[in-house]
């Protein structure tokens, strides 16, 4: 019986040095009761885990050797008018023979290889068939607010 009760203390020991070693090394898992060991992201509520797979899926479907972005609704303000559904903006570049990929970050940008003279070419297409709105200048006949009173 001796021998068995100095084999248990041995194993604990053993473990409670393994505990000690994990701890210090930063170990991301945890042990659950059935001594079953588990990386740190399975204990995870489900909403951030489901939350951090979305992330990464989509910073991994990103074009990589696309370092910058645009946004449509930039885009749009710089020629004053209203933004493009991003399918058919996406489709558009596409249809030109072009990549394009969404950006992670940012719902509205997109990240493609096609020179912004394309880009600016799409948007002009885009402002001719739904034409900027014409705000009321305050010029010679321009319809200002003084002229509204």
């Amino acid at each position: 019986k001796a021998a068995d009760y100095d084999e248990e203390k041995r194993k604990e020991k053993k473990k409670a040095a393994d505990d000690d070693d994990d701890e210090k090394n930063g170990d991301d898992e945890n042990e659950n009761g059935d001594g079953d060991r588990r990386p740190y992201y399975h204990t995870l509520p489900l909403s951030t885990r489901t939350n951090l797979h979305g992330l990464l899926t989509s910073c991994a479907e990103e074009l990589p050797d696309v370092p910058l972005y645009y946004t449509l609704p930039s885009l749009c303000k710089t020629v004053k008018c209203t933004s493009p559904p991003i399918k058919s903006f996406k489709a558009a570049l596409v249809n030109a023979g072009y990549r394009v990929s969404a950006y992670h970050k940012e719902p509205q940008a997109i990240k493609t290889d096609a020179p912004s003279t394309v880009v600016w070419d799409v948007m002009r297409a885009w402002c001719r068939e739904h034409p900027p709105k014409q705000t009321g200048g305050g010029g010679i006949g321009g319809g200002g607010r003084r002229a509204q009173r």
